[in-house]
């Protein structure tokens, strides 16, 4: 039986960005997760959501009017920033009046890998 299904655990700290054919589908919470094993590309890609400060003290950012200020961030907030900018894509896709529009899966495994890049960034420094 097992041949037939592919079987992909969450824990329930963390949260699973699903990639059908590597184009985002879904965001998955903790659990098990099943699918046939056919010819579709399935990915997983999971992110621990626990609780954590990061801090960027001392270290200048430059905002969208162009002022200098120091500030302290949390995980969650840069992940909804995230969010926030990929529903602004969405949008943009959705009202393009080019004649060709984006290519969605591009844009797509553009953010999953600046997701990717990241969070790795951030477990390098926080290890």
């Amino acid at each position: 039986m097992y041949k037939y299904i592919r079987i992909f655990d969450i824990a329930t700290f963390e949260k699973g960005v699903l990639l059908v054919d590597d184009v985002y589908t879904e965001t998955l919470t903790g659990g098990t997760y099943r699918f046939w094993n056919n010819d579709t590309k399935i990915r997983i890609l999971k992110v621990d959501t626990r609780q954590l400060q990061l801090e960027v003290s001392g270290q200048e950012l430059l905002t969208k009017d162009k002022a200098n200020k120091n500030g302290e961030f949390e995980y969650d907030d840069l992940v909804a920033k995230a969010e926030k900018y990929r529903e602004g894509l969405s949008e943009i896709y959705e009202n393009s009046t080019l004649q060709e529009k984006p290519n969605k899966k591009i844009v797509n495994l553009l953010l999953v890998r600046l997701r990717e890049r990241f969070y790795n960034e951030y477990k390098k420094r926080n290890p």
